[in-house]
């Protein structure tokens, strides 16, 4: 689906008119219900910066109970608000003594407001930094030793090989064959 199409659905699934400006100020029942059912931060951000509604998730974001929205969140809603189109960016909020990353997802809801969903992604990015370190500590240790390693993808090829290659092959020559046709 689209992003205008996802935006259109949650404007219906709101009770929000389709157009721009129709809905009025006041924020409907219906965008009430669907921000207040999101599990993790939710607000409504107007054109001026002002946050208009926020939920228990997000109110746990130091700073943000004052009823301004971090200047990187305003700016985000006032280009949604402009173009009318979704955005999407991640940003470091300080969520008690701790720093998270978030996922801030900004939708036009109409009016002057948008909606901003929030979604905490600092472990998925902790998991993510960490594979990827393992993974380049496997390959050096692999690459220390002198013997000939590899490994195999789910299809039988060569997916990985240690950098000196084998057989007269260069690793490069090597990832992406198969085995088998190595063997006389």
């Amino acid at each position: 689906m689209s992003g205008r199409g996802l935006i259109e659905k949650i404007r219906r699934a709101a009770g929000l008119s389709g157009a721009a400006g129709e809905a009025g100020h006041g924020t409907s029942k219906g965008l009430m219900r669907l921000l207040a059912a999101y599990p993790d931060a939710a607000m409504v951000i107007d054109h001026t910066g002002r946050m208009r509604w926020i939920n228990p998730a997000a109110a746990a974001f130091t700073g943000l109970t004052g009823g301004e929205a971090p200047g990187a969140l305003v700016e985000a809603a006032r280009a949604v608000i402009d173009r009318g189109d979704a955005d999407r960016r991640n940003l470091v909020v300080r969520v008690g003594p701790t720093e998270k990353l978030f996922e801030f997802t900004t939708l036009p809801l109409g009016a002057g407001r948008a909606a901003v969903l929030g979604r905490d992604i600092t472990l998925d990015r902790n998991l993510s930094s960490a594979l990827v370190e393992s993974r380049e500590r496997y390959k050096d240790l692999v690459d220390l030793t002198s013997d000939f390693s590899w490994e195999t993808g789910p299809d039988g090829r060569f997916v990985f090989v240690t950098s000196r290659g084998a057989l007269g092959f260069r690793a490069s020559e090597l990832v992406g064959s198969d085995p088998a046709a190595l063997i006389v």
